[in-house]
C-alpha cells in the first residue's frame, strides 16, 4: 500500500497501564508535536488517554476484553461476550480510513496483536514497530512474537543494542534501527553544580514493583548497610500491579521490620521528576537485565549518584563512569559510600558525568530520527 506525507500514522500503544513503554510512546509524541499527523487506538480509561485528553489530541477507543477484568473464571457467558468484543472491532479495523503507516509500540498483548494483523491484512499498510522488551517470558511467546515482527514489520526500531542481539533477527523487511527513550531534561532545573549531601544514608528506589525488578533484595542489603553505617532512609516510588500487590505487601513488610530505617512508599505517579532529589542515591538490582533502563537515565539526569547491577541498556548505552557498576553486595555498597565521604568531589565529578550522559536521549534528536524512518517506509521498495 503507498502512503504519502498526507497520510496518518497510525499508533497502537503496548497496554492500557502506566508502563515504561507507555511513558517512552508519550514523551516521543510530545516531542514530535504534531497531533494531526497520529490516530491513536486507546483504552478510554488508561493512563495514556487521560494525558492525551489533557492536550486535547483526539483518539480512537480500543476497550480490553472483557475476560481481562478482576476476579472470576472464564465462564461461557463471559467467553461468548469477549468473542462479541473481537468480532465487533475487528469489524472496526476494517472501516479505518484513511489508510497509512502503523507504529506499532513494543509488544502489544495478543488482543491488540490480533486486531493490528487483522487489520495489516486488509490494508497491508507500512509497519514501524518500536521494541522495548529484552527478554519475554515463556519462550512460546518470545518465539512467536520474533517470527511476527519478521513477518509484520517493514522496519523494527530497538531502545538499545541488547534488544536486537537478544532477538536475534529477523529484523525488519528493511532492517532495524536504534531509536532509544528520551530521557526528560531534569538537569535544567538544577544548579550548575550538582549539590553534595553531607550525608550518605538516603537511597531510592523507582520502578514497576514486579519479581524480576529484584526489590526484595534491598532487604539484605539495607539490614548489612544499617549493620556497618547506622540509620538509613529508604524511599520506594512503585507502580503495583493487582497481581503482585500481595507480593510486594510482603516486601514492604519485611523492610519495615529493619531496625533504623526511616522507610517511605509512595505510588509511583506521572511525572517522576520530584522523587528524583540530588540527595539521594538510586539503588537498582534488577534480576534480568533491563532493555534501557529509563529509571536509571532519569535519575542520572537529575544529577544522582546510580547503584545498578543491570548489565543491559544501562552498560550499553551510558559511560562507564557515569554511574557505579554494582554487584549487589554491601560490601561494594559500603566502600563506595565511605570513598566519596573522604573524597566529595569524586561524587560531584561522577553526577556531572551522569547528566552529560543523560542529555545524549535529548527529545528533538528522537523526533528527528522518528520523521527519518517515517520518511523511508513512505518510500517505495525499490
Amino acid at each position: 500500500m503507498r502512503v504519502d506525507k498526507r497520510s496518518p500514522i497510525w499508533v497502537l500503544p503496548y497496554t492500557s497501564d502506566l508502563s515504561g513503554s507507555n511513558v517512552a510512546l508519550w514523551r516521543l509524541l510530545k516531542a514530535i508535536d504534531r497531533p494531526e499527523q497520529f490516530k491513536l487506538f486507546l483504552d478510554p480509561d488508561s493512563w495514556l488517554a487521560q494525558e492525551v485528553s489533557k492536550e486535547g489530541w483526539d483518539f480512537r477507543p480500543l476497550k480490553t476484553p472483557v475476560f481481562k477484568k478482576k476476579g472470576g473464571w472464564l465462564t461461557l457467558p463471559r467467553l461468548l461476550w469477549t468473542l462479541r468484543d473481537y468480532l465487533s472491532q475487528l469489524s472496526y479495523y476494517a472501516r479505518l480510513d484513511p489508510p497509512g503507516l502503523l507504529f506499532i509500540n513494543c509488544l502489544p498483548n495478543l488482543h491488540w496483536m490480533f486486531c493490528s494483523v487483522f487489520w495489516w491484512a486488509q490494508k497491508r499498510p507500512p509497519v514501524l514497530w518500536w521494541i522495548h522488551e529484552y527478554d519475554l517470558r515463556p519462550v512460546w511467546i518470545a518465539h512467536f512474537f520474533r517470527s511476527l515482527a519478521g513477518r509484520l514489520a517493514d522496519r523494527l526500531a530497538v531502545v538499545s543494542p541488547i534488544v536486537l542481539e537478544n532477538w536475534q533477527a529477523p529484523q525488519g523487511k528493511r532492517g532495524h534501527v536504534l531509536m532509544p527513550n528520551i530521557v526528560p531534561e531534569f538537569h535544567r532545573t538544577l544548579p550548575d553544580k550538582p549539590s553534595v549531601p553531607l550525608s550518605l544514608s538516603s537511597f531510592l528506589w523507582v520502578g514497576t514493583a514486579t519479581p524480576r525488578k529484584g526489590l526484595e533484595n534491598l532487604i539484605g542489603v539495607m539490614e548489612g548497610l544499617i549493620k556497618q553505617r547506622g540509620p538509613c532512609q529508604l524511599q520506594i516510588v512503585a507502580a503495583v500491579a493487582p497481581q503482585y500487590q500481595y507480593w510486594f505487601n510482603q516486601v514492604l513488610l519485611h523492610l519495615q521490620k529493619i531496625s533504623h530505617l526511616e522507610l517511605e512508599w509512595v505510588s509511583q505517579v506521572y511525572p517522576l521528576d520530584p522523587y528524583y532529589q540530588a540527595d539521594k542515591i538510586l539503588l537498582q538490582c534488577p534480576l534480568l537485565p533491563e532493555s534501557f533502563n529509563l529509571t536509571a537515565f532519569e535519575a542520572m539526569s537529575a544529577g544522582l549518584c546510580v547503584f545498578s547491577t543491570d548489565t543491559g541498556g544501562l552498560a550499553a548505552l551510558a559511560p562507564q563512569d557515569s554511574y557505579v557498576a554494582w554487584d549487589g553486595t554491601v560490601e561494594q555498597l559500603v566502600l563506595q559510600l565511605r570513598a566519596w565521604e573522604s573524597a566529595p568531589e569524586y561524587r560531584s565529578q561522577m553526577c556531572e558525568r551522569a547528566i552529560k550522559a543523560a542529555r545524549m536521549f535529548d527529545g528533538q534528536s528522537a523526533a528527528l530520527k522518528f520523521w527519518k524512518e517515517v520518511a523511508l517506509l513512505r518510500r517505495p521498495v525499490s
